[in-house]
């Protein structure tokens, strides 16, 4: 476990989680969000977007965040792991309107982007398992050489942190 994509929809506890298991791996944690809005929330060129990813990712050893379907081939063909967080939607929609509460006003996922209550935020995160998630199951099996790992609770995701073998958490 090298390289590691960590995809789920909005709210699931990825970037949380991501940094969680950079603490306990020692690997750096890249959050795409960070890179991919630029301030007002406005989204980066897809061109752009592409060879930005490859550059983050050109390092034999990290950990990405971020769902964003359109360029899971780039990011499988890289990593070795693919953690998926996949929460049922009413959690991940709860989790997203209490970030948003707690911290509306705040840049928080990226530089010059406070959160706000966007509710087609809201309608995708409710949708991800009919709308991205055979988009998400398909761009995994194209990557046969993936080790897979789906967690379903803040529990599993903690069991599984826990679980971490000790060559691991040694640094």
């Amino acid at each position: 476990m090298e390289r590691v994509a960590i995809v789920g929809p909005g709210g699931a506890g990825k970037s949380t989680f991501a940094r969680a298991l950079g603490d306990r791996t020692g690997l750096p944690v890249i959050h795409l969000d960070r890179h991919f809005w630029h301030p007002g929330w406005v989204e980066s060129e897809r061109d752009d977007w592409r060879r930005k990813q490859a550059e983050l990712l050109e390092g034999d050893r990290w950990i990405v965040d971020g769902n964003y379907g359109g360029t899971f081939a780039e990011r499988f063909a890289r990593a070795d792991t693919v953690i998926v967080v996949s929460r049922p939607p009413i959690k991940c929609v709860a989790s997203a309107l209490w970030r948003s509460t707690r911290n509306y006003g705040k840049s928080i996922q990226a530089d010059g982007c406070p959160e706000r209550f966007d509710l087609s935020f809201l309608r995708w995160i409710w949708n991800y398992p009919r709308d991205s998630r055979p988009r998400l199951d398909a761009a995994i099996e194209a990557h046969p050489h993936l080790d897979v790992i789906e967690l379903t609770t803040r529990r599993e995701m903690q069991r599984f942190l826990d679980d971490l073998p000790p060559q691991l958490t040694s640094g």
